[in-house]
C-alpha cells in the first residue's frame, strides 16, 4: 500500500472509484436508476456527446449508436462460453486482435506479434479461505506473453482457446506468486517515492484488470439508502505498460474504460483502439 500511496503522491499514478448514492426520500429509486443508466449511456465507446442547449453544452447520448454495449457484451460472454473459455481469456484475445491488426493496418510488417500482457491477479486463489470480508490488498501483476498472427481474427476463437489453456496453466501453477517473489528477490528496491519519482519505462504491451461481478460484494441497498452506481479510475502513468483495459460488472452493467499513458499513446489512437474492441466484441459475439 505505501507504493501506492506514493505513487499517489508523485502524481504518476491513480486508483480509486466513484459511487452515487440516492436516498428513499423525495427520489424515486426507479427514476434515480434509469437517470444512471442514461448518464452512463450504451455508447459503443464509452465516449461523452454533447449537445448544445440554451446556449450551454450538455451531455446526451450518442445520436447514432451502431452497437447497443450491453447487448453486444451479453452476446460475446455467451459465445466465450460455449467455445470453452472464460470472459477473461476472450477479452484479452480481443485486445490482443484489436491491436495486431491496427499495426497491420499502421504498416507493420510480419506474420505475428508476440503479445505482453500484465494481468492483474488475486493471490487469494492460493490461500485458504478465510471468514474475513477484507484481507488487505492481494492483487499482484502475472506477466505472461501470447503470440498473435496479423490474421487472428479468421481462427479467432481456436487462438482465444489456446490462449485460456496457457493461461489456465500457468495460473494453477501458481507461476503468478512465484513471479512476484522473483521480483522482490531480483530488481533494486527503492524506496516507494523515488520508485515512482524515477519513472518506469513502458516494457510491456498493456495491462488488464477484470474484477468480475461486484453486486454480491458491495450489495449496496438499505432502508434508507442505496447504492446506484461505481466506476473504476485508473492512470497509467509509469505503469510500465502504455495502456490499462479495466471492466467489472455492478447490479447488471458492465463498464469498459481504457486508461493510457500520453506520452505513449495519442488520444486518437486510444478512440480507435477502444472503437476497434468494441467492434470486435459484438462481430465475434453475435457471429455464427
Amino acid at each position: 500500500m505505501e507504493m501506492f500511496k506514493a505513487g499517489h503522491d508523485i502524481g504518476c499514478k491513480q486508483t480509486g472509484g466513484r459511487y452515487r448514492y440516492n436516498t428513499v426520500k423525495p427520489l424515486n429509486p426507479e427514476h434515480v436508476e434509469q437517470a444512471l443508466r442514461h448518464y452512463q449511456r450504451k455508447i459503443p465507446n464509452c465516449r461523452c456527446f454533447l449537445k448544445k442547449r440554451d446556449g450551454k453544452l450538455w451531455v446526451c447520448e450518442d445520436p447514432n449508436p451502431e452497437i447497443d454495449f450491453e447487448k453486444s457484451l451479453a452476446s460475446f460472454t455467451a459465445k466465450c462460453r460455449a467455445n470453452g473459455v472464460t470472459f477473461n481469456s476472450g477479452m484479452e484475445a480481443v485486445i490482443n486482435t484489436a491491436i495486431v491488426e491496427m499495426a497491420r493496418e499502421a504498416g507493420v510488417e510480419g506474420e505475428a506479434h508476440h503479445m505482453s500482457i500484465n494481468l492483474a491477479t488475486d493471490l487469494r486463489r492460493y490461500m485458504k479461505r478465510r471468514p474475513l470480508p477484507i484481507l488487505g490488498l492481494h492483487v499482484r501483476p502475472t506477466v505472461h506473453r501470447m503470440e498473435t498472427p496479423f490474421d487472428v481474427r479468421d481462427n479467432f476463437w481456436d487462438y482465444t482457446r489456446k490462449l485460456h489453456q496457457r493461461l489456465s496453466v500457468l495460473l494453477k501453477s501458481g507461476e503468478a506468486l512465484q513471479q512476484s517473489v522473483v521480483r522482490e528477490m531480483t530488481l533494486q528496491q527503492l524506496p516507494p517515492v523515488e520508485h515512482h519519482a524515477a519513472g518506469i519505462v513502458a516494457h510491456l504491451d498493456y495491462g488488464l484488470i477484470n474484477v468480475g461481478d461486484l453486486t454480491a460484494v458491495i450489495p449496496g441497498v438499505g432502508e434508507q439508502l442505496q447504492q446506484t452506481d461505481l466506476a473504476m479510475i485508473g492512470c497509467t502513468h509509469s505503469f510500465g505498460f502504455p495502456m490499462l483495459h479495466q471492466i467489472y460488472t455492478f447490479r447488471g452493467h458492465s463498464p469498459y474504460t481504457l486508461a493510457y499513458d500520453p506520452s505513449y499513446m495519442a488520444k486518437e489512437t486510444a478512440v480507435v483502439i477502444t472503437d476497434r474492441i468494441l467492434r470486435l466484441m459484438h462481430d465475434l459475439g453475435t457471429s455464427p
